[in-house]
């Protein structure tokens, strides 16, 4: 902060970064270094006080704002979405290139068919691209392997293996 003369010969301080002015024109950093008599008695210092809270309130509402839009409350949407895996299953299916999809961490397994129907896709190629104990995207994975699996299986019940094209 550098310091001016003034003309009458008193000592102002010029601010460097943020600052506030009084009605008499005065400077000042803080409304506590504000030693301006005239604008102690008409309140003019508590003004810049109540502006630094304001800011500092609205910068405080903005995060919690941020924060809250940002929790891992919020419902899944992408590509390993259970509403995507279910699509998928159906444009594989309608392709002719149905598979069954593994799925976990250091266990793997076919999720969403029941060990009494692994026979009715027992013939169906094996995709493991979302397995592996490595894959941090691994508890997404499980929910769209069993969405595709669980469509995969219905599709197949309903009209039976496709013809491959």
């Amino acid at each position: 902060m550098a310091k001016k003369k003034r003309s009458n010969g008193a000592m102002h301080l010029t601010p460097t970064s943020w600052h506030f002015r009084c009605e008499a024109g005065c400077d000042f950093r803080s409304p506590l270094l504000h030693r301006h008599r005239a604008c102690q008695l008409s309140g003019a210092g508590d003004r810049g006080r109540s502006e630094k809270n304001m800011n500092h309130f609205t910068l405080i509402l903005i995060s919690f704002t941020t924060f809250l839009c940002s929790c891992s409350s919020t419902p899944i949407v992408g590509d390993l979405s259970p509403q995507s895996g279910s699509r998928q299953a159906q444009r594989d299916y309608t392709s002719g290139h149905p598979k069954i999809y593994e799925a976990g961490g250091y266990a793997v397994y076919e999720p969403g068919i029941p060990d009494d129907e692994r026979t009715i896709v027992a013939t169906l190629p094996r995709n493991g691209s979302l397995a592996g104990c490595t894959n941090p995207k691994v508890r997404y994975s499980v929910g769209y392997a069993s969405a595709y699996n669980r469509e995969i299986l219905s599709l197949i019940k309903r009209d039976g293996l496709p013809n491959k094209r």
